[in-house]
C-alpha cells in the first residue's frame, strides 16, 4: 500500500510538473496598475491599460511606455530645432538689414554734415540727431491705424445719435 502511495505521488508530481514545464511564472503573477499610470498611459500614449496585468505584461508595457515617451521627446526636440534654425535665419536677414539701414543712416549724416565726426561729442550728436529724425518721423502703418481709430469713433458717434433719435421717438409715442 505504501509503495503504491509513493508511485501515485511521484506519478502525480510528474505530471503536474510536465504541466507547469510549459507555464512561466511571470505569466501566472498579476501585477496592479496604479491609477495614475494608467491615466498617464491613456492621456499621452493614448494606449488602455487594463487594472490588473501579468507581470510579463508589465514589463513590456513598461518598456514600451519608455520608448514612445522617448520617441515622443526626440520628435518634439527636432521640432523646436528646426524652428529655432528658422529663428535664426530670420534674425540673421534682421540683421542684415540692420546693417544696411545704420551704413546708409551714418553715410547720409556724413554727407549732409562732413567733419562731424572730428568734432568732440559728434557721435553723441549723430545718435541724438538719428534718435530725433526718428521721434519725428511717423512709424510704419501710423496713417492706417490712425484712418481705423477715426472710422471707430465715427461709428460710435453714429450709434450714440442714432440711439439718441430712437430714445426721443420713442418718448414722443
Amino acid at each position: 500500500m505504501k509503495a503504491l502511495m509513493l508511485w501515485l505521488m511521484i506519478a502525480c508530481l510528474l505530471v503536474s510538473m510536465s504541466l507547469a514545464g510549459g507555464c512561466s511564472l511571470d505569466e501566472m503573477i498579476s501585477v496592479d496598475v496604479p491609477p495614475n499610470t494608467r491615466t498617464h498611459f491613456r492621456e499621452r500614449l493614448q494606449t488602455d491599460v487594463p487594472p490588473t496585468l501579468s507581470l510579463r505584461d508589465a514589463r513590456i508595457l513598461r518598456s514600451e511606455g519608455d520608448r514612445r515617451i522617448e520617441a515622443s521627446i526626440k520628435a518634439q526636440l527636432a521640432d523646436h530645432a528646426a524652428s529655432n534654425d528658422a529663428l535664426d535665419a530670420e534674425l540673421a536677414d534682421g540683421a542684415f538689414i540692420e546693417s544696411l539701414l545704420g551704413s546708409a543712416i551714418n553715410t547720409g549724416i556724413d554727407t549732409a554734415l562732413p567733419g562731424l565726426a572730428t568734432v568732440p561729442g559728434g557721435a553723441i550728436l549723430t545718435a541724438l540727431l538719428a534718435g530725433l529724425g526718428m521721434w519725428l518721423a511717423p512709424r510704419p502703418g501710423e496713417g492706417k491705424r490712425q484712418a481705423q481709430q477715426t472710422k471707430a469713433a465715427e461709428d460710435k458717434g453714429y450709434d450714440m445719435g442714432r440711439d439718441e433719435v430712437l430714445g426721443l421717438l420713442r418718448n414722443q409715442t
